[in-house]
């Protein structure tokens, strides 16, 4: 017989669609909370048969250090993915829960490695509990430190994109199949019959090919004349270079799929180039670049992937692993395809 799934301050919250926070200062009769808020949060908590875990007593007690390592070429996407994580932890400091972000700047792939190998080595001098990451491309160089920390105890997690050869006790991302899918029916409808193209950053890196797998599990089943794949591994330089030689090698083209944050870049060359209303573009997230393009009718729509829901996310969940084991594993974000017309209800 299966075990009963124990009852946590995360399922009341839920449940009465608030704060864990507020929940936390109902059951331990804190003030900042009204008296009928907290009301309805005992009542709750008697009804789903709610128990003071020891456990989470005791880590409420004492303070857990989280520290995260984020790199993106795209500062938008990676500033809403810490602009979650900060969220996360201002809503768990009543719980004794500390973060320590690191953003990683450098351009040149091994000074970036040696940087997040060297942040990687001080929180475990200071003997962190857990670490988020969030890194684009093909990390690799990092598996032996990463390994190694795990064999220590540190728990690792990974946010929008994991690190291939690393298995990550919790991992949270957009669901790179279904936007793919998401892609491919969109410009089926646009350009059935007609030639398309992806562009990437890389097949290696984990949520790039989910996107390309999604994509072509789609199109298998619906007709393209034919299929290109351009990988531009998140540099601008290279998303230029594979831009103008898509233009060059595909002047008839119908669709694209940008599956990065590097979509505006990728934009810029093709309005340069004169094909912005000749292509119909299905771009990836929703910055303020990528609304003033949608409203100039450069790209057709965007496939949002809630940055700021995952980093908030990912911090939780390493919250919550810490008082109960079960709760790990793969976390996808469902993702939205946006047009000009929705765009302001996902701002």
């Amino acid at each position: 017989m299966q075990e009963k799934k124990r009852v946590t301050i995360y399922d009341i919250a839920k449940e009465l669609n608030i704060s864990v926070g507020t929940v936390n200062r109902a059951l331990n009769n804190k003030p900042r909370i009204s008296e009928e808020t907290k009301q309805r949060v005992l009542e709750v908590a008697k009804r789903m048969n709610f128990k003071v875990n020891s456990v989470a007593q005791s880590l409420r007690r004492n303070p857990i250090y989280i520290g995260a390592v984020l790199y993106c070429p795209v500062p938008q996407y990676l500033n809403d993915i810490k602009r979650g994580m900060d969220s996360a932890f201002d809503e768990l400091k009543e719980f004794n829960v500390f973060g320590d972000i690191r953003i990683i700047t450098d351009e040149s792939i091994d000074e970036r490695n040696n940087h997040i190998i060297g942040t990687l080595e001080e929180f475990r001098v200071k003997k962190y509990a857990c670490v988020a990451m969030f890194l684009s491309g093909n990390n690799s160089e990092l598996i032996s430190i990463i390994s190694q920390m795990k064999e220590e105890g540190v728990v690792f997690a990974t946010v929008a994109n994991d690190i291939l050869g690393s298995e990550s006790v919790i991992s949270v991302s957009a669901d790179g199949h279904c936007a793919g899918m998401l892609a491919a029916e969109f410009l089926h409808l646009c350009c059935q019959n007609g030639k398309v193209a992806i562009m990437t950053g890389s097949i290696k890196t984990p949520i790039h090919k989910e996107n390309i797998d999604g994509f072509y599990s789609y199109a298998g089943k619906n007709s393209f004349q034919s299929i290109i794949l351009y990988e531009h591994q998140d540099s601008t330089e290279q998303a230029i270079l594979k831009t103008k030689q898509m233009l060059s090698e595909l002047p008839d083209i119908g669709g694209l799929y940008i599956t990065s944050a590097i979509s505006p870049v990728i934009c810029d060359v093709i309005r340069q180039s004169g094909y912005d209303r000749k292509i119909k573009i299905i771009a990836t997230d929703l910055f303020s670049e990528i609304k003033d393009l949608l409203n100039q009718k450069v790209i057709s729509a965007t496939i949002f992937q809630d940055p700021y829901k995952q980093g908030k996310d990912v911090v939780k969940r390493l919250y919550q692993y810490n008082y109960d084991k079960h709760r790990m594993g793969k976390y996808l974000i469902i993702p939205q395809i946006i047009f000009s017309s929705n765009m302001n209800m996902y701002s």
